[in-house]
């Protein structure tokens, strides 16, 4: 299983939200490529970036993305505010490996024009809040279901989905066994979890229900844990 950092884009720095709240917002580094480098250098393969401001419609984030693609050396993954064919499409071009659709991904014309675009690249985001799926930023939830979105997801061709759960994502407080677990089971398709991560036996935990990867933000950033000794714990697990 890897385990994947999270670098949150917003007005240049790399943040953290709590539940996707912005007026949670801590700033932890005014250097995200810095910030990269140092994952890089501790051996992440893989690095989660999001694009706040263009989730939030306030602005764009490509310069860095850019910047840490380039620069990294780790194969690059992001989302946020990606809303056609055409974007997706330059994010490839860039170097991206794999584009992370959420609320695009409940119209059906433009995430189809986007899996033809850039094919297994795409992965869907299934953010989940109280049951229900999340869009626009986490503050919208629509009428589309889990399941139905899953079934999207594997109808598409997608490379993979991006599950997260959003009532204890950037609380580091532990994850929901019966929410990952039951997740797991509803798809056959590469899964990546994301929400409460906040220690080694969580990643353990994951590794062991069969997720592909895990996406880890404020545990890093709080010193709960290093990525080095993230990594050695999940070695041979999943």
């Amino acid at each position: 299983m890897q385990v994947i950092p999270a670098i949150d884009l917003l007005e240049g720095k790399a943040v953290r939200l709590t539940q996707g709240k912005r007026e949670t917002v801590k700033v932890y580094s005014s250097d995200p490529l810095a910030l990269a480098l140092d994952f890089a250098k501790q051996g992440a393969q893989w690095l989660h970036l999001v694009d706040l401001d263009a989730c939030f419609g306030l602005g764009s984030n490509a310069s860095a993305i850019k910047q840490i693609v380039s620069a990294s050396g780790a194969s690059v993954q992001t989302g946020g505010g990606v809303k056609s064919a055409r974007q997706a499409k330059e994010l490839c071009e860039i170097g991206v490996k794999r584009v992370i659709v959420g609320t695009a991904a409940i119209d059906d014309a433009t995430i189809a024009q986007m899996s033809t675009a850039i094919g297994e690249s795409l992965w869907i985001a299934c953010d989940v809040k109280d049951g229900k799926v999340a869009v626009s930023g986490w503050e919208r939830k629509v009428e589309l279901t889990v399941d139905e979105l899953l079934d999207r997801a594997k109808a598409l061709g997608a490379g993979g989905i991006i599950v997260t759960d959003i009532s204890r994502d950037g609380t580091a407080k532990g994850i929901s066994r019966a929410f990952f677990s039951a997740m797991r089971q509803k798809t056959s398709l590469p899964l990546i979890a994301a929400g409460g991560i906040g220690s080694l036996e969580n990643l353990r935990e994951l590794g062991g229900m069969g997720y592909d990867g895990a996406i880890v933000g404020l545990a890093l950033y709080e010193g709960n844990f290093t990525y080095a000794e993230a990594k050695e714990a999940v070695e041979n697990v999943g």
